[in-house]
């Protein structure tokens, strides 16, 4: 299958937003195998090996992504490592969302983490859907169609909300987030 062209790469201009991101989990391995900290930017890069991924802290959170240009987001892929080792820590339920034009950081509103992020849809933020990464039966690159039949607006920040694993209490492995779609 050829590889969709990926709008939240980092290496093409897009950046994580800290305030719409979730903590890095702080111990474990992680801490004691890696030279450097893994930090959310790692979600927007290529991976190689098992444990190049972002530790998010706990079960459910979130990463914020302005991608370098609006797109008119089409499907979204999550990777993960297939390695056994890791299927417990990799995402299971997840939300995406879109945001038109994201408010100026200091808005107390935007800030991660968000007591009803659906009370906050209105023309600026879009639900793009809710999706379920399988990592016992998948492969480790599963992508997801936008399920609308209407054309979406062009999106300049999209944030992953992951609401669970498959099964880590700690943290959640994030090895990569990719956002497909028509630029402008």
């Amino acid at each position: 299958m050829e590889e969709l062209p990926d709008a939240a790469l980092a290496t093409h201009g897009s950046r994580v937003i800290g305030e719409l991101t979730s903590p890095t989990f702080q111990g474990g391995l992680f801490s004691i195998l890696k030279q450097r900290r893994p930090s959310p930017i790692t979600a927007i890069l290529p991976w190689e090996e098992p444990g190049e991924c972002w530790p998010m802290a706990g079960r459910n959170g979130s990463l914020g992504v302005e991608l370098s240009q609006p797109v008119s987001v089409k499907a979204i892929s999550i990777d993960s490592s297939d390695h056994p080792l890791g299927l417990a820590s990799a995402p299971a339920d997840f939300e995406v969302w879109g945001l038109i034009h994201y408010h100026d950081e200091d808005d107390r509103s935007w800030k991660y983490p968000w007591d009803s992020f659906e009370s906050m849809v209105d023309n600026n933020v879009l639900f793009l859907g809710r999706f379920t990464y399988n990592s016992a039966k998948g492969p480790a690159v599963q992508t997801f169609a936008i399920g609308t039949k209407v054309a979406l607006p062009p999106i300049k920040t999209v944030v992953f909300r992951f609401l669970n694993n498959w099964g880590r209490d700690d943290y959640t492995c994030i090895y990569r987030v990719r956002v497909h779609g028509e630029t402008y």
